[in-house]
């Protein structure tokens, strides 16, 4: 069984409604955003991801070897490797904005129009959850952690999907 997580809407109105999203999520994230070199373990982080070396145990490896590729990509362009951490939170935490957009609309049911406006204010206002927003703001793991949860609730939901719809087309035979 072949099961390919679908992330791109097929509809147009779909598709526009998470730009939008990722948009308001952004320019939100990046308008507030910490402007430089943090105290405790934002700061931890940027010295740890710039330098290719370990926050304090568990390490967060992952985080900080795609920190460390973003800092050092956006340095390219003169941008504070501090100020680049903190935007790299900014950005995932908008992708998971837009992907808590997906799960929401094909999870819930009734008529689309319905689907679009609850997944779309529940994104948006998770969006705009204090608690979240404040870890999109500095470099901390928690964004990242969030983006990955919800990346398995996709997954999941579209294995569970494809099993639902191979049982309904494929007719039972009793042994």
């Amino acid at each position: 069984m072949s099961a390919v997580v679908k992330f791109i809407p097929s509809h147009r109105i779909d598709r526009q409604l998470l730009l939008l999203l990722i948009a308001f999520a952004l320019g939100l994230y990046l308008r507030t955003l910490a402007p430089g070199l943090l105290s405790g373990d934002p700061g931890e982080f940027q010295f740890a991801a710039w330098r290719l070396g370990l926050a304090h145990p568990t390490g967060y490896p992952l985080y900080l070897l795609l920190g460390s590729a973003w800092q050092h990509l956006l340095a390219l362009v003169g941008v504070d490797p501090a100020a680049a951490l903190n935007a790299f939170s900014a950005v995932i935490g908008a992708l998971a904005i837009a992907l808590l957009y997906i799960i929401m609309q094909d999870w819930l049911r009734g008529a689309p129009a319905v689907r679009r406006a609850a997944a779309f204010f529940s994104a948006f206002f998770f969006a705009a959850n204090p608690t979240f927003w404040s870890q999109n703001l500095i470099a901390e793991v928690y964004t990242l952690h969030v983006l990955f949860i919800l990346l398995i609730f996709r997954s999941v939901q579209r294995i569970t999907h494809t099993g639902e719809r191979q049982d309904s087309v494929s007719p039972h035979t009793p042994t």
